[in-house]
């Protein structure tokens, strides 16, 4: 895998966790824990 495609699998991971977590805040859900168990995410091996 080369780095660019790391680099832009990362920003995905990274796109998805800041979605959920607005999304989370704007139903009054503050906890982070939470946000990022209903993320489901699969963060790619490096």
């Amino acid at each position: 895998m080369d780095v660019l495609n790391v680099e832009n699998e990362l920003r995905e991971v990274v796109a998805r966790v800041v979605t959920q977590v607005e999304l989370s805040n704007k139903q009054g859900r503050l906890d982070i824990n939470l946000a990022m168990e209903d993320a489901n995410l699969s963060i790619p091996c490096l």
